[in-house]
């Protein structure tokens, strides 16, 4: 690599690390990813231990699947109605609301149980749509801020943020079930887990996406900034046109 290489990278990350949206973007892809890590990968132990019904967890995550495509769907009319920005935090909320109603759910309750779930993923299912489209919006606001554009370093952050969201997310499920001594051997230690894994199933995620509800409305992009980003970076680059010719 050479030093104009060397020094172009550092100025790279120097203006990323400044970047105000693609730091809270970092941070929303982070928790986002622990809720959804959290809630699939709780759920064979759910259906295993709490509803006594291994075999009915493949069903509930191809109705999981399902509903992520439709919520997906919806992602890019909804966004153009009310802003990525306010999308994301109501989807948050919705997702993280309905998701904690499971914890009333008794282990009969089959119905309840795929209903909440299958809606929750629904609005889960538009975080990572939106993650990656405001990504895009954070590139246009450095190369808006800074005149460079870094995407490859920008978009960087949906992969690092999905690692290790999946990550901290393991953690998490270890660290609940450590707590209420759950051994997947030991029948009497899975009954006194069972309240463990309840939360962990609905309000311990749900908690998770609240919290980046709350971090989003820190993020400064809505609609009509990005409209006015969009504007000068035309004019810039249709400026840069003529003078080339």
């Amino acid at each position: 690599m050479s030093l104009e290489q060397k020094t172009s990278l550092g100025k790279d990350l120097k203006d990323l690390i400044r970047n105000k949206p693609w730091v809270i973007l970092l941070i929303i892809g982070l928790l986002f990813n622990v809720y959804n890590s959290i809630k699939q990968g709780i759920v064979v132990i759910y259906f295993t231990h709490y509803l006594h019904n291994q075999l009915l967890a493949a069903t509930y995550m191809v109705g999981l699947m399902l509903a992520s495509i439709a919520g997906a769907m919806i992602t890019s009319p909804l966004g153009k109605r009310l802003g990525k920005r306010n999308l994301f935090i109501y989807a948050l909320i919705f997702s993280a609301v309905v998701n904690a109603l499971l914890v009333f759910c008794s282990s009969e309750n089959i119905t309840g149980i795929f209903t909440i779930g299958i809606i929750s993923e629904f609005g889960a299912a538009i975080f990572p749509t939106l993650f990656f489209a405001m990504l895009g919006d954070a590139a246009d606001y450095s190369e808006f801020t800074n005149g460079r554009r870094a995407t490859g370093l920008v978009y960087s952050a949906g992969s690092f943020a999905t690692k290790f969201g999946g990550g901290i997310a393991g953690a998490i499920i270890g660290f609940v079930l450590a707590a209420f001594n759950y051994n997947g051997q030991d029948t009497v230690a899975i009954q006194g887990a069972v309240p463990g894994i309840i939360m962990l199933m609905s309000w311990i995620p749900a908690i998770i996406a609240l919290i980046a509800a709350g971090v989003m409305t820190l993020y400064p992009l809505n609609q009509k900034k990005m409209d006015e980003i969009t504007i000068e970076l035309n004019n810039r680059r249709a400026k840069a046109q003529l003078g080339q010719q």
